[in-house]
């Protein structure tokens, strides 16, 4: 039995051993891509710059072909590729970092493991165009030939087009434009640089170097000067009358200025002037033929032909009629108002006229040596005879024929006011209380009463014309409070001062002249209100006329050793009752 199961398992080892070798089992090896090297490549760029990114060193354990694919850093990825290298542009700034795998070209789902990480930051490029070429055109040109000129080469770094314009080299520059060619022309002589800008089309603050430049000689070409135009003026006209003629159209090639001079028909030139026009009369009737000339006012050799066409004017014999129609009898205008002059003539009297103030037959003043024979004159009525007079007149005469007239009588009449003015600040101080500012008190305080006190108050003389005469002023105070018996003292304060501010301590100082002196205390009884009237005519007649400064008024007592017990209080701008409160009443006259 024992021997039996040996020889049974001998036989089955046998049988496994013999089919085994009929039937051989083979076992297939698993692919593998081995993981490539990190990407070389530039470690920095702009926005939207492209980089190009390399990788290597990846294998299939099987030898077959590989593909590669790279992450950039900014949720993109490069497509599949069997070229191990690879380009991309970011849109943002920052630090990317690119990676690479690699996958069997055969069989796509064996992947690499990611590369490690090449670190590249990505910056926001300077904003910038390149200088553009040196212009192109030709090298010489003359006076005011129009000349072209082309440049090109600029770019804008963000890939933006670009524009350009041209400095003549004569202070003056091309309009910007995507055109690259520009036309100027030069109105002198002399070599004229020629250079180049470009700026970006879509941020115009972006702007190039200037290129160099291009040099231009300019020349003059043949000096000559064209004729005049026929001369304008006019077509008929009288004996002894003079009328004014113009000149036009021509022009010196070499871009200096011309003169004229005329001719009028009589063999007579006029002398030759800068000016384009010039006055002529004709003493014999006929007719006329008026011509003109010019020359280059540098080289006055050089003169052109006489105007081809000529001005017939025809002079017939007439005489100078002149007859002031404004101011009419008995009118009366007043000093400083706008008048107007008025007076009818004929052409014989000329172009121009001067016009005069008369009293009576006695010259006064002249109102204008010359103003064109228009027929009226706007005047600024201006009294320069002998006062407020009935017999003045307006004496018109022409210029060319000594031909006047006198006006009928009238009057010129000073202009007058009255204002009445209130104070515009005030205030009192007090060596009791030397810091204390009573500015807004109720009462102005002027006196000795165990203290000392003296007022202050200004007013606003604006109103009144700066040439005005001051008839009168009366300072007009409202007083409350007497006690005892003195005279006050009125002056001129010579300093700036401030309602607000001012103590015993900062007090102004006064002028010594001009002064008035009144009775502080005069009638009234002790509480009750009473009108003071102080004549401070020279005061403002000082001030109105700009010789002194308008700082205000200084109210004191006299004598300055006046003894304790005398007081008199007058009502301040501050005071709720208006019929206390300060004024000044000024008349006056222009």
């Amino acid at each position: 039995m024992k021997r039996l199961l040996i020889i049974s398992l001998c036989t089955a080892l046998t049988f496994l051993s013999c089919k085994n070798e009929e039937n051989p089992v083979y076992e297939t090896e698993q692919e593998s891509i081995s993981t490539p090297q990190t990407p070389t490549g530039p470690s920095t760029g702009n926005v939207d710059e492209t980089l190009s990114f390399s990788t290597s060193g990846a294998e299939s354990n099987l030898s077959h072909d590989l593909e590669y694919q790279y992450y950039w850093g900014d949720f993109e990825y490069s497509n599949w590729s069997s070229s191990n290298s690879a380009s991309h542009s970011w849109s943002g700034t920052g630090t990317m970092f690119v990676k690479a795998r690699a996958r069997c070209e055969e069989h796509t789902d064996i992947v690499s493991e990611w590369s490690n990480a090449k670190q590249v930051i990505i910056s926001q490029a300077s904003h910038t165009v390149s200088t553009p070429n040196t212009p192109s055109g030709p090298d010489s040109g003359e006076v005011d030939e129009s000349l072209s000129f082309s440049t090109g080469g600029a770019t804008c770094n963000q890939g933006h087009s670009v524009q350009y314009r041209f400095s003549w080299g004569d202070g003056t520059y091309s309009n910007w434009s995507s055109s690259t060619t520009a036309a100027h022309s030069w109105s002198d002589s002399g070599a004229k640089y020629v250079k180049a800008q470009a700026r970006c089309s879509q941020n115009t603050a972006i702007v190039s170097n200037w290129s160099n430049t291009k040099t231009v000689e300019i020349a003059y070409g043949v000096h000559e000067v064209i004729y005049p135009d026929q001369p304008s003026g006019p077509e008929n006209g009288y004996i002894g009358a003079t009328y004014t003629f113009t000149a036009s159209g021509s022009s010196c090639s070499h871009g200096h200025s011309v003169q004229y001079r005329f001719s009028w028909g009589t063999g007579d030139l006029s002398p030759w002037s800068d000016s384009n026009t010039a006055t002529h009369s004709w003493d014999s009737p006929g007719g006329f033929y008026i011509g003109a000339q010019a020359r280059c006012a540098e080289d006055t050799s050089i003169v052109s032909s006489w105007s081809l066409s000529m001005l017939l004017i025809h002079i017939e014999d007439q005489e100078c009629d002149f007859n002031v129609t404004n101011p009419y009898q008995g009118d009366v205008w007043q000093n400083g108002e706008s008048q107007t002059i008025e007076w009818d003539s004929n052409s014989a009297c000329g172009s121009y006229v001067k016009i005069e103030l008369y009293e009576s037959s006695n010259y006064i003043c002249e109102i204008t040596s010359s103003t064109y024979n228009s027929g009226s004159y706007q005047w600024t009525v201006t009294d320069c005879g002998n006062g407020e007079l009935n017999s003045y007149r307006i004496k018109v005469t022409s210029l060319s024929t000594n031909v006047y007239d006198l006006s009928w009588y009238f009057a010129i009449q000073s202009n007058s006011g009255v204002v009445e003015l209130s104070a515009t600040k005030d205030a009192y101080v007090s060596n009791g209380h030397p810091d204390n500012n009573y500015g807004y008190s109720d009462w102005l305080v002027v006196g000795v009463n165990n203290h000392e006190y003296w007022s202050y108050l200004q007013f606003d003389l604006t109103s009144i014309p700066s040439n005005a005469t001051v008839e009168s002023a009366e300072l007009v105070l409202q007083r409350f409070l007497k006690v005892g018996s003195f005279d006050m003292l009125v002056k001129m304060v010579g300093e700036s001062w401030s309602e607000g501010t001012v103590t015993w301590n900062n007090t102004p100082i006064p002028y010594t002249f001009p002064f008035s002196v009144i009775d502080a205390t005069e009638g009234g009884n002790s509480l009750e209100r009473y009108t003071i009237e102080v004549d401070v005519t020279e005061h403002v007649q000082l001030w109105i006329s700009g010789e002194r400064i308008n700082n205000g008024f200084w109210l004191w007592f006299t004598p300055s050793t006046l003894p304790n017990g005398n007081e008199v209080d007058f009502g301040s701008r501050n005071n709720d009752d208006d019929a206390y409160k300060p004024k000044l009443r000024v008349t006056y006259s222009e």
